[in-house]
């Protein structure tokens, strides 16, 4: 019979672990929206992470080579080259127009209005333009950027799904 040390855990294990935090932060971001408080959810999601971080350094099956360290690195090192291009074209547009009478049209939100208005005061005609929509719109385009670059290095350096057995 397998054994396992106290301090380790199986990889599947992690996996169950990890849904249950996800799913516990959903529920944590509900309440945070019904009690019209972000602090919540920003403290469950620190400590959800920190979990998931040390849950990791725990699990016995998860096997780190050269390969996939430079595969990671790799995708991790494109994925910026392209944010930082979008993210830096997205602000200088969203600067001229925040801060001009672009085109004639009366936008908002204006510095003025964000500096004179607190966030809970502020109403968005258009939701998307509400700031934390937009970061999390560029928070999944950095994880989907990734995603893409990783699959293709392992693809084109044979990655973990590569391996004969």
């Amino acid at each position: 019979m397998y054994k396992l040390h106290p301090e380790s855990m199986k990889q599947n294990t992690f996996y169950v672990l990890t849904g249950i935090i996800v799913t516990a932060l959903v529920g944590i971001f509900w309440l945070s929206l019904e009690w019209n408080d972000p602090l919540p959810i920003q403290i469950g999601f620190v400590i959800g992470v920190i979990t998931v971080y040390f849950a990791r350094r725990r699990v016995t099956g998860i096997i780190e080579d050269e390969r996939s360290i430079a595969i990671s690195q790799k995708a991790a090192f494109h994925t910026l080259e392209i944010f930082w291009v979008v993210f830096f074209t997205f602000s200088l547009g969203f600067i001229v127009w925040t801060s001009s009478n672009f085109f004639g049209l009366e936008r908002t939100p204006t510095f003025r209005y964000i500096r004179e208005h607190s966030p809970t005061d502020m109403e968005f005609g258009r939701p998307f333009l509400n700031p934390g929509f937009l970061q999390l719109l560029f928070l999944c385009m950095i994880i989907f950027l990734y995603v893409g670059f990783k699959f293709y290095y392992e693809r084109k350096y044979g990655g973990e799904d590569m391996d004969e057995e």
